[in-house]
């Protein structure tokens, strides 16, 4: 039972979360770039090494953007996976908990990778959507994810710290 209301909470603060991301985080953009909430939640838990909650974000957070936001159904949902299982693999096989530097570079790399998997299923599907300043806003957007990244993960790191050391708390 307490497995089905952290699962429920879970959804709910997924769904909040993209929420967000596609009522509020749009009229924050500079330069036509915004930071990508659910991205850099991705990237957050699975560098932490939470990986089934990041699992979970990629999954329903993706199931989620592609319903709220005006795109085509599964351009969130495949590109967060790849993000997800390249991140998975580099920190299962390679990397233990990653130094802050390279914190800063999944950041911006995984961002730049996230936007050319999703401008490819985009243009993909539809070639009207290119745009040629989608490469700049692409640059821009990776700053701003990697600059909400190393922020939450100074913030993150600092909490698990602090109150997780006897016990794990799952998002």
């Amino acid at each position: 039972m307490e497995a089905t209301i952290k699962l429920f909470l879970t959804i709910l603060a997924i769904f909040l979360v993209c929420l967000i991301q596609v009522s509020i985080i749009p009229s924050l953009q500079i330069w036509g770039a915004f930071a990508n909430l659910i991205l850099v939640a991705v990237l957050l838990l699975t560098l932490f090494g939470y990986f089934e909650q990041g699992f979970l974000w990629a999954l329903i957070g993706g199931i989620f953007l592609d319903i709220l936001a005006s795109s085509s159904f599964g351009n969130f949902v495949v590109s967060l996976f790849a993000i997800y299982f390249i991140l998975y693999f580099l920190r299962q096989k390679i990397l233990g908990i990653p130094p802050f530097y390279l914190v800063i570079i999944f950041g911006f790399v995984g961002s730049l990778v996230f936007d050319f998997l999703y401008f490819g299923l985009t243009t993909l599907r539809d070639i009207h959507n290119f745009s040629p300043g989608y490469f700049s806003q692409m640059i821009f957007s990776a700053i701003f994810n990697s600059l909400l990244l190393i922020f939450s993960y100074i913030i993150f790191g600092w909490f698990k710290e602090k109150y997780l050391t006897k016990r794990e708390i799952k998002i």
